[in-house]
């Protein structure tokens, strides 16, 4: 399952209730104020009819169905948080495409148009989202790492590592959120070729400068990198960068 969509709905004592009234809204939705308001009411009755039982209940049988849960933190957390994020000043939107730049201007000049009382209430979903993960750990829920790249603030390749630390921060540990990367995607793909560091198994590296196990954030300290048994210095990755970055600049092709 990706971005926890439902899940605090699930937890909510008044679950159907709540989702016959967001499927009525959703028939022919039009984005008016009198819609934002109800879909604000609604989001304030999850918070407000959360049930601990009821929520301990549905991470345990995800965890006995084994349900792998994508949180997608970065994209979750950018939407909620993005009055607040200047993308103007972000080094990474060099490296991003004019199509995709342009994109998210018209995205974010769209959004200057949700209300406060729509960012306070996106931020108070988010708050309540992360504090789910320690509880679906304790149940034995497995988590998978992921994005949702090219949604605004979401970077291909750069944006892994953050949701690393977001998922740290939400109560995994740093193994855990390696594992989310590597071993448990295996584990979800069925496929045992891949995902953890042995002999006659396929594996791309990333060599690091410091033990991601200490603090998370280490995983950006990136020295060299492993790719198809061909190893990648850190003046191989900057000359890649570099690259990227020229390409970014260049106009697109168009039919």
């Amino acid at each position: 399952m990706e971005h926890l969509y439902g899940v605090l709905e699930g937890c909510s004592s008044k679950e159907m209730d709540l989702k016959k009234e967001r499927t009525r809204l959703s028939k022919g939705i039009v984005f008016n104020n009198e819609t934002l308001e109800a879909l604000r009411k609604i989001n304030q009755q999850e918070l407000d009819t959360f049930d601990l039982k009821r929520a301990n209940q549905l991470f345990k049988a995800f965890a006995k169905s084994r349900v792998y849960h994508c949180p997608t933190l970065t994209v979750n957390r950018a939407m909620a948080f993005e009055d607040e994020m200047k993308s103007a000043n972000d080094p990474f939107l060099a490296y991003m495409p004019i199509g995709v730049r342009e994109f998210w201007k018209r995205t974010a000049k769209l959004r200057e148009k949700v209300s406060s009382a729509d960012f306070k209430m996106d931020k108070a979903i988010y708050q309540k989202e992360v504090s789910l993960i320690p509880l679906m750990k304790q149940a034995g829920v497995k988590f998978l790492a992921g994005t949702d790249v090219l949604n605004i603030y979401c970077y291909p390749g750069f944006s892994l590592p953050n949701e690393l630390v977001l998922l740290v921060k939400a109560g995994l540990t740093p193994l855990e959120a390696l594992q989310a990367a590597t071993v448990n995607a295996a584990e979800y793909m069925g496929n045992q070729n891949f995902g953890t560091i042995e002999n006659g198994k396929t594996a791309d590296l990333d060599l690091l400068d410091a033990n991601p196990l200490e603090d998370i954030a280490n995983v950006k300290r990136i020295s060299a990198v492993i790719f198809k048994g061909k190893l990648l210095e850190k003046q191989d990755l900057d000359r890649m960068l570099s690259g990227m970055k020229k390409m970014s600049e260049s106009p697109e092709p168009r039919d």
